[in-house]
């Protein structure tokens, strides 16, 4: 018997047929290392922020000393912590000065992550870490006003490794990844202190830093293919 052909019916709709969903295009390396550019550009806003109420702590704290020295003799004015507290801004603005390094060396080692593990961060990702570092300084001015300045330094230290630390496991999807990333950024604050507090020693140890980092760098992706990185990322 032969099959009879149906010829399709003019006055019947047209059948849809079901498109295969397109996958949603990602930025490649290049665009990705802009963004994160142009993120360290817009996190110069915060940081003026805390930096202006560096000088404002300042300026009240040395009215206050002021009108102390005017009430009593200078050899009354010893007991008062409000001299130490001249260090201790100078301490938080000498940090502040190298905010763009850190973020350039921990968003550094996030996009590492994305790029070596085959991990893909949001941008939100990025701006909560920032949120974290940029809550290294204000803790860090809280601290310095009540205790000693290397104390609060590694107090303030703690928290935002602690906080990026917990968070990056999540991120991240493991607590090794976790824990290098918050290995790292103790490294970071490290060499910074050495940098604050050895100002003889800052040059070389600032410089000597960055060349073993772009070493590492340049060591753990020499066999990274990046048109296949900007591949996996359409």
């Amino acid at each position: 018997m032969l099959s009879r052909m149906q010829t399709p019916d003019p006055s019947s709709p047209p059948r849809l047929t079901s498109a295969a969903p397109v996958p949603a295009r990602r930025p490649s390396a290049l665009v990705r290392l802009l963004v994160l550019a142009f993120l360290i550009l817009a996190l110069q806003i915060p940081v003026l922020m805390i930096d202006n109420l560096v000088d404002t702590r300042a300026c009240d704290h040395a009215i206050s000393l002021k009108r102390l020295a005017d009430d009593h003799k200078p050899a009354d004015l010893a007991p008062y912590p409000h001299q130490a507290l001249v260090d201790s801004y100078r301490l938080v603005r000498r940090a502040i000065k190298y905010e763009v390094l850190v973020f350039t060396l921990i968003f550094g080692s996030l996009f590492f992550f994305e790029v070596c593990v085959g991990l893909r961060l949001h941008t939100l990702h990025y701006v909560l870490v920032a949120a974290a570092l940029c809550l290294f300084y204000l803790i860090l001015l809280s601290l310095v006003e009540i205790i000693d300045p290397v104390a609060a330094y590694g107090a303030a230290v703690a928290a935002s490794v602690a906080l990026i630390g917990l968070y990056g496991a999540a991120i991240l999807q493991s607590w090794p990844r976790a824990g290098a990333l918050g290995s790292f950024i103790i490294g970071v604050y490290s060499v910074l202190l050495v940098l604050l507090e050895l100002p003889k020693y800052a040059l070389l140890a600032g410089s000597g830093t960055l060349f073993l980092l772009l070493a590492a760098a340049m060591f753990l992706t020499r066999h990274v293919d990046w048109d296949d990185v900007d591949t996996r990322a359409l």
